[in-house]
């Protein structure tokens, strides 16, 4: 092509883009009359408050990445990984202004303008504020929580268990952190007045786990970035944790003489108040605790008796003698065999102790139910990394034996794990009694109650549901935590395996029935006990009674229920709103609903309170059949 016909084609291909504009912008001008007032009221002033929240949003990730960097790495911001929250009322009070202010600011929103969408995402945010700033106000956690000072222990390991930056980067805040850590245990020294003894307690456990074995799974979270690292980076790390050692000896030393020292120390968990305030505000119910406790009994009872109909169709005349803990102790409840030969020549191979072989089961299970559950069109496949660890020690003390980490709210590389906690090398070495190792996988690692974890911490539960949920464009909707609509998912995909013949033990949904009693029976002493209607003695002997629990089972009972006050009733009433969601869209739908559809849109909405998940079920659904007519 010469130099004079490529600057004819230039002036032509110009002439053309000018042509094509001057065509859109002559249309007539009654369509332009007709539009430009619609634009004006209905999109412009939206467009002009959805900035407005935007905005505002912006400045609560500042003030979370500021005044608690802790939290701002769960949320996936990771602007201050390498530094700790401080544990002062000075930052206390700080935070509690600034975030009044941002609470101020959202309220004065018109929503009335906004699209439905974010107008939702207002009202999310405004929970989200309101909570936060009660929560500084009334938890008291700098004054009366001895774990709270311990916190940054996991936030550490996490780090170094996920992807979301490259090792170094991520294991130089890390270390940044443990170095920050003597600061952090010495407010506690300063700051702690009458913490509860459960509590104290639990801090002391959490240090002798972590210390364990020399802190050998902590550390074991550092391999990739101490592997052929710089001699600079090795020091760094060994002075670091020789630092975080020292200063946890002396942690633990102060809590032994706090314990002996301890006079009229604070009730653990909530009062009516509170737990009031969470039903309202947080949840975003209409529920009194009145009606929390009516609801509570409900579940229990419904539990209880569903309990005593699975007991009697595994074995009717025992479970008319024994009742249904007769039942119960008389299956004889398989499970995998971990027992590990000191003896090569027996065996004819070495002793493991990677457990490999014990997460292979699960990753079996895993892939199974991904195929089962894909196959009856339930669920999508998750697109989405997950891996199997072992539960260090420090995790274990007041959680489930397996539990579903998810990745941080916000990251783009997301990796969720599944932690298990295995039996002790020592329990699993064949001696003269493998009583103790058999009763212990009886009880926490059946195949039944293998199959139950899966279907719901995977497939179709929580990792599912983290994968769906990210989708969210709206990042308000993906850092709300509602444990209500995420465990009450749990629940329901367990229900969902059942009724889709996903289990294949035969007292399997025997095994259930008493999960969601042993629940119910949890949500039933939450709503009594952190509504101030029982004391400690009267939780303790209710777990006696109606769990047949020993005095360190029933301790534990009562634990959790005042470390998570409101979750347990939580867990139950989004179970138990999910079931009613779904029933009536089938009736409404009849033969057109499409359960896949249903799941979808629910777990879309992210882990938002259910009432927003509701309306914007409905409203989603009725987008759809528009665009379908």
């Amino acid at each position: 092509m010469t130099y004079k016909e490529g600057c004819w084609n230039k002036i032509c291909g110009a002439a053309v883009c000018f042509a094509l504009f001057a065509m859109s912008a002559y249309e007539p001008a009654t369509a332009r009359a007709e539009y430009s007032p619609m634009l004006k009221t209905e999109e412009t002033y939206g467009v002009l408050e959805a900035n407005r929240l935007d905005n505002i949003l912006e400045k609560y990730f500042a003030n979370i990445s500021f005044y608690d960097p802790e939290r701002a790495t769960v949320m996936g911001l990771h602007d201050n990984d390498g530094k700790l929250t401080q544990r002062t009322a000075e930052r206390v009070r700080d935070e509690i202004k600034e975030l009044d202010t941002l609470l101020t600011q959202v309220r004065q929103i018109s929503r009335n303008e906004m699209s439905a969408a974010d107008s939702a995402d207002a009202v999310i945010l405004e929970d989200i504020l309101q909570t936060d700033i009660f929560n500084l106000n009334n938890l008291q956690m700098c004054t009366k929580r001895p774990q709270y000072y311990l916190e940054p222990l996991k936030i550490i390991y996490q780090m170094m268990i996920k992807d979301y930056d490259n090792v170094v980067q991520r294991g130089d805040n890390a270390v940044k952190r443990m170095n920050a850590m003597p600061e952090i245990l010495g407010q506690a020294e300063k700051n702690l007045d009458n913490p509860p003894a459960e509590w104290i307690r639990l801090a002391t456990s959490t240090i002798s786990a972590f210390q364990e074995n020399n802190m050998k799974q902590f550390l074991e979270a550092f391999k990739g970035y101490t592997y052929n690292a710089p001699f600079t980076r090795i020091n760094s790390y060994n002075a670091a944790v020789m630092k975080l050692k020292k200063a946890l000896d002396d942690y633990s030393v102060f809590l032994n003489t706090l314990a002996a020292d301890e006079k009229n120390p604070l009730r653990p968990g909530f009062g009516d108040y509170q737990f009031g305030f969470y039903l309202e505000r947080f949840y975003l119910t209409d529920l009194t605790t009145g009606g929390a406790r009516k609801l509570a009994g409900k579940y229990f009872s419904d539990a209880g008796d569903n309990l005593v109909k699975n007991a009697k169709n595994i074995d009717t005349m025992l479970a008319y003698s024994k009742g249904w803990y007769g039942v119960l102790n008389s299956i004889q409840r398989t499970h995998p065999d971990l027992t590990e030969q000191d003896d090569y020549s027996v065996t004819g191979r070495r002793p493991k102790s990677d457990n490999s072989e014990f997460f292979q089961l699960f990753k079996d299970e895993g892939d199974r139910a991904f195929d089962h559950f894909d196959l009856h069109k339930i669920m999508d496949y998750p697109d989405q990394r997950l891996t199997y660890k072992e539960k260090p020690d420090f995790l274990t003390l007041d959680s489930d034996d397996v539990s579903y980490d998810p990745p941080f709210d916000l990251d783009s590389e997301r990796v969720s794990t599944l932690f298990i906690a295995v039996p002790t090398q020592e329990l699993r070495l064949v001696k003269d009694n493998l009583e103790p190792l058999d009763r212990y996988m009886s009880e926490h690692y059946n195949y039944a109650l293998i199959e139950l974890a899966i279907a719901g911490n995977i497939m179709p539960g929580l990792h599912m549901r983290n994968y769906e949920s990210s989708k969210a464009l709206s990042r308000i909707r993906r850092i709300s935590r509602q444990p209500d609509i995420t465990q009450g998912w749990a629940y329901y995909s367990e229900q969902l395996a059942d009724e889709n013949g996903f289990f294949t033990e035969y007292y399997a949904r025997f095994m259930r029935s008493y999960l969601m009693y042993e629940r119910a029976a949890m949500s039933y002493a939450d709503a009594y006990y952190n509504t101030g209607k029982w004391t400690k003695e009267e939780a303790l002997a209710f777990f006696a009674d109606k769990l047949h629990a020993d005095k360190e089972q029933a301790e534990n009972y009562f634990l959790r229920i005042t470390l998570k006050p409101t979750e347990y009733f939580a867990a139950m009433y989004g179970w138990d709103q999910i079931l009613q969601m779904k029933k009536y869209y089938m009736r409404k739908d009849a033969k057109t609903f499409d359960e896949r559809t249903f799941h979808a849109l629910l777990m879309e909405q992210g882990d938002i309170p259910l009432q927003i998940i509701k309306s914007e079920v409905d409203r989603q659904r009725k987008e759809i059949r528009k665009r379908y007519k």
